[in-house]
């Protein structure tokens, strides 16, 4: 089954690392920055997507977390001495309780 795989390059190390000498068997085919976009791709038939499972919830689609248990950092950033609107105040209190 075909992988549609994040775009940012750490992640596909990390990714990489976890899967072994199988990585030069892993076919990807599309890469993503916004799991929206993956997800209406896997709807699609297009492969699984690998993401983080940060709660999201879509129609016809389940998470299925990796085995061997896989962990890695991330960070959040945002501009100094910005005053956040109420969106982003409420997904900031999001992440921090389903961390």
């Amino acid at each position: 089954m075909p992988l549609l795989m994040v775009r940012r390059e750490l992640v596909k190390n990390e990714l990489a690392n976890w899967f072994g000498d199988a990585y030069e068997q892993v076919e990807i085919a599309a890469t993503y920055n916004l799991i929206v976009n993956a997800a209406f791709m896997v709807e699609q038939g297009l492969g699984v997507a690998l993401c983080f499972d940060l709660g999201a919830v879509f129609d016809n689609l389940r998470f299925v977390p990796l085995s061997p248990r896989m962990e890695t950092g991330s960070v959040l950033v945002w501009k100094k001495n910005q005053t956040l609107s109420a969106a982003h105040t409420r997904f900031l209190r999001h992440l921090r309780n389903s961390i």
